[in-house]
């Protein structure tokens, strides 16, 4: 079996309980994949105004992130958009991981 190419933004990673993982960084050359929550990097992405959370404030925070994440699987898994989604547990062959929580900032997603 050829080792993927993973890509950061475009590939998700699915492991065995069913969270699924936005890759940050591949490093091709020691064949490292650092991984933060999908639902996490989402939910982070957003900033909470006063009027963001006046018209949300009922609502669990992780509900947007959640329908984002979905529609991001439902068109992967249809095609309608490049990239796929890989089984964490195959990957362990050829990759190392690391999961992170900090950082989640970093607007240049990178590849060696």
């Amino acid at each position: 079996m050829n080792t993927p190419r993973l890509l950061p933004v475009r590939d998700l990673i699915k492991d065995e309980l069913g969270n699924y993982y936005d890759i940050l960084y591949v490093d091709n050359q020691n064949s490292k994949v650092v991984l933060v929550n999908a639902v996490v990097k989402l939910s982070s992405n957003r900033i909470l105004t006063d009027d963001y959370y006046r018209e949300h404030q009922h609502e669990v925070l992780t509900h947007e992130a959640t329908n984002i994440l979905k529609a991001k699987i439902k068109n992967l898994n249809e095609g309608k958009v490049p990239g796929d989604i890989y089984s964490l547990e195959e990957l362990k062959s050829d990759f190392g991981f690391e999961f992170v929580v900090e950082g989640l900032y970093d607007p240049s997603p990178k590849v060696n």
